[in-house]
């Protein structure tokens, strides 16, 4: 089922996307999971990493919303610190999350 979706590109980590790359290509949001991907499982309240790449997409008006699997109050949570949007439970790999 999953062998048609390839990825474009591939990243050691979030933090090294940059505005300046998404703007020349257009994009003006990103959709992120947040649990090994923004930050550690164990580390609710992020890096400084983290806040400063939050900061500098923030800047550049680009939209970061976090799409998890997780549950409201785990996402809820976390993300207020951020000052973020997020889906909870959206039940990736399917659509649902992305309606």
């Amino acid at each position: 089922m999953f062998s048609k979706y390839k990825p474009t590109w591939m990243i050691d980590a979030i933090y090294k996307i940059t505005p300046a790359q998404l703007k020349k290509l257009g994009i003006k949001a990103v959709l992120t999971d947040l649990d090994n991907t923004l930050i550690a499982w164990n580390n609710p309240d992020g890096t400084e990493e983290l806040k400063t790449w939050l900061l500098e997409m923030k800047n550049a008006g680009i939209t970061v919303l976090v799409v998890s699997n997780n549950k409201d109050s785990r996402i809820k949570r976390v993300v207020e610190k951020f000052d973020l949007d997020y889906v909870a439970r959206a039940l990736k790999p399917t659509a649902r999350g992305f309606k």
